[in-house]
């Protein structure tokens, strides 16, 4: 049902003046199978189309080009959309967007384009600009932030940016342009409550304005995945090099998202993590809790390049301020460091146990979270993520500890996160 209606609303509410007809096609046809119309929830779930079925779609009246391939991109997309409603939603939007921008239909002249997130007009002054909305799949922070003027420069458009936040907080929009520099108040911006699953509307002026404005939502679409591109390049983030390399990076990232990176969230835990940080160490090993911290710790040193003595500290400085132990037996450490990584985790599974705190605790698996320090909230929604993932699965932390190799421990909690998203 719940499909069902997205696709009902899809034809009903932005097609009212276009007829549409879906049936099946391919080998499961039926030569008597007349179609059924897609603005009749009734009509579709009782056709009892299936995943995977291929369908012939019969579009005529108003916008027939625009409605067959909005149609096309929701059908083929649907995956998920009932265990993750908003998330799929939000690319499919997305996947609407774009698609908009590069549609050649002639009834679009003097059409209405309110109905869609991504419209193109003019303005009181006779100034043609582009608009979209973008639903931001992580936080804003210090880094990510300040591309998005280098990308209006880039395209020397003017760009308005404008947060909605809660109805009590109201719409906050800014903007940048050659007038004032391509300036943005980062500042103020950081400041403000901009949640994961924040709305974004996207505004470009000027002769280069739909290609800004297919770079910017993009990015932000993709934020996340543009941030830990961004970290991992320390220089020349100025340079119309850098600038090109990014948007390239976000452009490819809509054709070959998985679909644990498109919900509007943080991706899975496991995607952080790899076999070559998970330390799978027998019942005769023995270990200090210092050469604990340094064994976790080791792969993500050599991978950063960063100074184990500096990352030490900082671990054991965040564990005097804070010591988390998110179950009896399992520890967790952090530390912070400057710019990258955004956000690495390792475990190291102990099977002989080894005494934590002063309270003798004694723990047989410990995780290790390195991340940046503008990175500190998105640390702690993987914090949250992990204490609901191990309370409400009681038998995951043995499953764990008892894994055959660190390839089987990864993919114990890659299976664990998708059954908790069910």
């Amino acid at each position: 049902m719940r499909p069902a209606a997205y696709i009902v609303k899809l034809s009903k509410d932005w097609f009212p003046h276009t007829k549409f007809q879906v049936r099946r096609s391919g080998e499961d046809a039926q030569p008597s199978d007349e179609g059924v119309d897609s603005k009749s929830i009734t009509e579709l779930v009782l056709a009892g189309f299936c995943h995977g079925d291929e369908v012939c779609v019969q579009v005529s009246g108003r916008c027939e080009t625009m409605a067959a391939e909005f149609f096309k991109i929701v059908w083929e997309n649907l995956e998920g959309y009932t265990d993750d409603e908003r998330g799929v939603k939000a690319r499919l939007a997305g996947l609407i967007d774009d698609a908009f921008l590069g549609i050649d239909d002639p009834d679009l002249i003097g059409f209405n384009t309110a109905v869609f997130q991504t419209s193109r007009k003019e303005d009181s002054d006779g100034v043609q600009e582009c608009r979209a909305v973008a639903t931001i799949n992580d936080h804003l922070h210090n880094l990510s932030l300040p591309m998005l003027p280098l990308i209006a420069k880039h395209f020397d458009v003017g760009l308005q940016i404008a947060f909605e936040l809660t109805p009590s907080d109201g719409i906050f929009s800014f903007g940048m342009n050659e007038q004032n520099g391509f300036e943005l108040d980062y500042t103020r911006i950081l400041r403000l409550n901009v949640e994961i699953g924040t709305r974004i509307t996207v505004l470009t002026r000027g002769t280069n304005r739909v290609e800004a404005n297919t770079a910017v939502t993009s990015v932000l679409r993709n934020l996340w995945q543009c941030d830990d591109w961004i970290r991992q390049r320390p220089k020349g983030l100025e340079s119309d090099a850098a600038i090109v390399e990014l948007l390239a990076f976000a452009k490819s990232l809509g054709r070959f998202q998985s679909p644990e990176n498109t919900s509007i969230s943080n991706p899975y835990i496991s995607n952080l993590l790899s076999p070559r940080r998970v330390f799978m160490n027998n019942e005769r090993s023995e270990f200090s809790k210092q050469g604990i911290l340094r064994q976790l710790l080791s792969s993500q040193v050599q991978d950063y390049g960063l100074d184990m003595a500096l990352v030490l500290k900082g671990v054991q400085d965040a564990e005097r301020r804070e010591q988390v132990v998110l179950r009896e037996g399992f520890a967790l450490a952090h530390g912070a460091v400057e710019r990258t990584p955004r956000v690495a985790i390792s475990f190291g599974v102990y099977r002989k146990g080894v005494v934590w705190d002063g309270a003798n605790r004694v723990v047989r698996l410990v995780c290790m979270v390195l991340v940046a320090k503008d990175c500190y909230g998105t640390w702690r929604d993987y914090l949250r993520k992990m204490g609901i993932l191990f309370s409400s699965n009681r038998d995951l932390q043995e499953q764990l500890i008892q894994s055959r190799d660190s390839e089987d421990f990864c993919a114990t909690l890659r299976c664990a996160e998708k059954a908790m998203v069910k």
